[in-house]
Formats: C-alpha cells, sequence, structure tokens
C-alpha cells in the first residue's frame, strides 16, 4: 500500500533511494531534519516557485553556505562531464530551467509538463554538479518542479524509484553523452 505524501515520507523515501535506511535514532540526525524541513518548504508553501537547487544542497549538506562543486573525480570513468566543466553545465541549465519552466507551464499540456520536469531532472542527474548530495538535491527538484508546473504529486518510493531512474539512463545514453563528447566535455570512453 503507498504510504501518504508527507515530508517525512518523502524524505525517507528519498534516504532509501540513496542506499540510506533511516532508522527512529538516525531519523533525529540534523542532516535529516534539514531535508524534510525542505520537503515541507516545497510541498507546503502557497506560491510554488522555483528554487535554485544550490539553495537545496548547501542547506541538506551543512555546508554553511558554500557551493561544494565535484571537482577531482576521474569523470571519464564514471560517464560524469568533466569536473572544470561542472559549474558550466549547471549554470546554463538552471537558467535554462528558470527561462523555460514558466513559459512551459503556459502553454504545455499535462503530458509535455511531465515530460520537461523529467528532462530537468535528468540533466541535473547526468551533470551531477556537487561534491555530495546529488540524488537528494535531484528528487526534491523533481518535487519542486511537479509542484511549480501544476502536475499531480506521487510518492516516489524505493519500490518505483528504478522507472524513473531508467528514463535518466536512457536519457543520459542517448541525449546527454552523445551531446558531451561533440562539445569535448567528457572523453569517448566515457560510460
Amino acid at each position: 500500500m503507498p504510504h501518504k505524501l508527507t515530508p517525512e515520507n518523502i524524505a525517507r523515501e528519498s534516504a532509501k533511494i540513496g542506499g540510506f535506511f533511516p532508522t527512529k535514532r538516525n531519523e533525529r540526525d540534523p542532516e535529516y531534519q534539514a531535508l524534510i524541513g525542505l520537503y515541507r518548504d516545497v510541498l507546503g508553501s502557497a506560491n510554488a516557485r522555483l528554487v535554485n537547487p544550490v539553495i537545496f544542497n548547501t542547506v541538506m549538506c551543512r555546508t554553511n553556505g558554500w557551493i561544494h562543486w565535484r571537482t577531482g573525480i576521474p569523470a571519464e570513468f564514471k560517464g560524469l562531464p568533466k569536473a572544470e566543466a561542472c559549474q558550466h553545465l549547471y549554470r546554463v541549465w538552471w537558467q535554462a530551467v528558470e527561462r523555460e519552466m514558466p513559459r512551459l507551464k503556459l502553454v504545455s499540456d499535462l503530458e509535455s509538463r511531465e515530460h520537461h520536469c523529467r528532462v530537468a531532472y535528468a540533466r541535473f542527474l547526468c551533470i551531477r554538479p556537487f561534491r555530495n548530495g546529488n540524488g537528494r538535491t535531484a528528487l526534491l527538484l523533481f518535487y519542486m518542479l511537479r509542484r511549480y508546473m501544476e502536475l499531480p504529486l506521487q510518492l516516489i518510493e524505493y519500490e518505483n524509484a528504478p522507472e524513473l531512474l531508467n528514463y535518466v539512463k536512457k536519457y543520459r545514453r542517448d541525449v546527454f553523452l552523445p551531446e558531451m563528447r561533440e562539445r569535448q566535455f567528457m572523453t569517448q570512453h566515457a560510460a
């Protein structure tokens, strides 16, 4: 039976998807509580708006406002763009989200809005811009985009996450990797 859509359930399922199975003891952890607070803000605000995921990431990872960009990872072996391209790719992606989502919200049907939310989510995960917390940030982003685009919200549970993650794999293989290779942001041997 599906769980109710609450900030606590979303945070719990998000943690499970990331390989962390919360217990009563570690649910009191400040980082976990910050995640619940962010979900409360995204789901409970009267006016859905776009919030830069940098803010989500710095709150979740408790970096005191510092942005910890991904650096020094041998990206060519992980199917990620080169670390030095990360900030640029992220900024271009976020500018496109801020520019296009309001327009698409007004002119698109539900199916098209759903597609654009998935593409924005997939592209963020393909860039993996931060040193830590990319998966948690991406799920929060996905809920925020769905709320902003006035799409029905449903709990993404550990058991049904593979469907969304398979979409990301397909997007990475068919769209993102060819584009990054063409722009020489990753090597030809990237996965």
